[in-house]
């Protein structure tokens, strides 16, 4: 999933969207940096993987309308300035609310947060 690439490179925005309705999938910051990952309506499977934890600057991962399964990872912690989560309409399970989530800071950003058990 995170494999050795910086998808930064690719340039600061990364547009796309559905049904005509567009929308930044992907925002970096100057240093490269992931700020904001929104991967909605794009037909992913499968778990969301504990290297999430890695993007320690992002501040919205948006992933409704596919079909993610498993548990919400504890890596999730480690993203302190995380200000939106939306996986709503997938096939999530297991507790919303871990005690891990708190990594050493804790998510004190949390705005957003909207999660289909």
């Amino acid at each position: 999933w995170l494999t050795g690439s910086n998808y930064c490179d690719w340039g600061a925005e990364v547009s796309g969207g559905t049904g005509g309705i567009s929308y930044k999938q992907l925002v970096c910051d100057e240093f490269g940096n992931v700020l904001n990952l929104n991967l909605q309506t794009n037909n992913m499977v499968g778990e969301i993987p504990p290297e999430i934890g890695v993007l320690v600057y992002m501040t919205s991962y948006i992933s409704f309308f596919n079909a993610q399964t498993g548990e919400i990872p504890s890596s999730l912690g480690l993203i302190t300035p995380l200000q939106t989560f939306d996986v709503e309409s997938n096939n999530m399970e297991g507790e919303l609310f871990k005690p891990e989530y708190a990594g050493p800071n804790g998510l004190t950003e949390i705005e957003n947060w909207r999660v289909s058990l």
